[in-house]
């Protein structure tokens, strides 16, 4: 499988001191259990060098109750039949409208990072914070108005999303307030309609509304005839990829599996040894918390890239099954700074970890449809491959209420207009309504009738577009047919 070189690289990337020299600083070196232990985050790097030790403490107190506020809003918890999901706690039958609680953890970490950015800076700026409890709603727009106006610290305007994620994070933190009650209880003025309202006029003065350009996945960027792009191409991909095997078969392996098989940089983290299915070409994300939503499925590798993979098992490699391929090894910052030098030694524009995501359906996409074209992939084919991914776990295709479209006494379809999250009706461009079918539950016989989400049957009758589109959705980790639109470029 290996040449005496790969080998030879193999060992030194699963030595304890490789020592790999980058422009980034990524050494590939072991960090051991002392390291760990005497690594301390700094005043420095927590921008607290001006405060006194006093304020410090006073600080940390502060941070403390925001953990005693968000964590009694969490619901991430282990998997188990009884548990609660995320669609438990929808608001109403309006989507936009979100559901009560924290159900990711990774959504967790952020509205937790976000909101000790925003107590520190009301304990920096205001006097007589000593509770969370003494922030005031003027305090927060203040804050957003600051982002909004002056930018980043290096001048850079925050775009859109950011704010948009900021705000959603302290809206959480008012919910979250409101659950824990008692002395909390005035921290839920941050979420109040009104506040809402005057944090929409804000947006529209600074024109930090969340744009559909920045809906798409990656940086931005211009091809040699002026088209906008985002973030990598397939080529790209393949590009630094090429670097990674330069460097070593397992940090090839790493990017094959990320520039084909759509794993976010969490997940690409977190799989093990026991999860890689060689046989199949696949690996299984199937522990508890592991995926965005704990949504468990498989994502695709190359038969390359399974090789590769089992090759290193049968060298002895993987010693315990559990240990995780990458992670064991690897923290976010050394993917980040390892990818930051392969994008510069393969003169590719740095975009993320995550803008992965985009050449590997760049890649699918391609394939299929060349495949389709040539005679090499039929309908049915397709039509499987999907199956496959939904049947892969009893979540991805549970047993719910059908629905059918509504017909009139004639057998005639009947529709409805589209609205907007405020009920308002939403027209094309040229001044006609949006329409779109009503859909009712199905009934047979005065029965609701029930069934998979996904029947063969079903799937058979979506146009190939839709099919296609389905499929790249499963691999990235959804549902919705359009959620593959974001990471392509047009």
């Amino acid at each position: 499988m290996f040449t005496k070189e790969d080998l030879e690289k193999i060992e030194r990337a699963f030595s304890d001191k490789p020592n790999f020299e980058t422009s980034t600083g990524f050494t590939g070196n072991k960090k051991t259990k002392k390291d760990r232990e005497n690594w301390v985050v700094g005043k420095h790097r927590r921008q607290t060098d001006h405060l006194s030790n006093k304020q410090r403490k006073q600080l940390a107190s502060l941070h403390q109750q925001v953990d005693e506020v968000m964590v009694k809003n969490s619901h991430i918890t282990a998997k188990d039949e009884d548990k609660l999901t995320k669609v438990d706690f929808k608001k109403g039958e309006n989507n936009n409208l979100g559901a009560f609680g924290i159900h990711g953890t990774e959504t967790f970490e952020k509205y937790m990072s976000v909101t000790k950015t925003f107590v520190k800076y009301c304990f920096e700026h205001y006097e007589k914070i000593e509770h969370i409890s003494d922030i005031k709603p003027g305090m927060y727009l203040d804050w957003m108005e600051n982002m909004m106006k002056n930018g980043r610290p290096d001048g850079e305007k925050y775009s859109g999303k950011t704010i948009s994620l900021y705000s959603s994070a302290i809206l959480k933190f008012a919910e979250s307030a409101e659950v824990a009650g008692g002395e909390y209880q005035r921290v839920v003025e941050l979420g109040s309609g009104k506040m809402k309202e005057k944090f929409d006029v804000l947006r529209d003065q600074y024109k930090s509304r969340y744009t559909k350009d920045e809906y798409k996945r990656g940086k931005s960027k211009e091809d040699a005839d002026g088209n906008k792009l985002h973030g990598y191409s397939h080529n790209d991909a393949l590009r630094i990829t090429k670097k990674a095997n330069d460097m070593s078969p397992y940090h090839g392996a790493m990017y094959e599996v990320l520039s084909y098989g759509c794993p976010r940089h969490d997940e690409l983290l977190g799989i093990k040894w026991r999860q890689i299915d060689a046989e199949n070409n696949r690996i299984y994300l199937d522990d508890p918390n592991q995926t965005k939503g704990s949504r468990p499925r498989f994502i695709p590798i190359s038969e390359k890239t399974s090789a590769k993979l089992q090759g290193m098992m049968d060298l002895g490699l993987a010693k315990n099954p559990d240990t995780r391929v990458w992670g064991s090894r690897m923290t976010k910052d050394d993917v980040y700074n390892l990818t930051k030098h392969l994008c510069r030694e393969a003169h590719v524009g740095y975009s993320g970890v995550h803008d992965f995501r985009r050449a590997a359906i760049e890649r699918h996409t391609n394939e299929i449809e060349k495949n389709l074209r040539k005679g090499k992939m039929s309908r049915s084919d397709l039509e499987k491959k999907f199956m496959d991914h939904v049947n892969a776990h009893p979540k991805l295709n549970p047993i719910e209420a059908k629905r059918e479209k509504k017909r009139d006494e004639n057998g005639n379809v009947v529709y409805k207009q589209v609205r907007d999250k405020d009920g308002n009706p939403r027209y094309h461009a040229n001044g006609q309504p949006r329409m779109k079918a009503d859909w009712v539950l199905k009934m047979v016989d005065g029965k609701v009738v029930e069934d998979h989400r996904y029947t063969l049957e079903e799937v058979t009758g979506w146009r190939i577009d839709k099919l296609i589109n389905m499929l790249t959705s499963q691999i990235l980790g959804h549902n919705r047919s359009d959620a593959s639109s974001p990471y392509k470029n047009g």
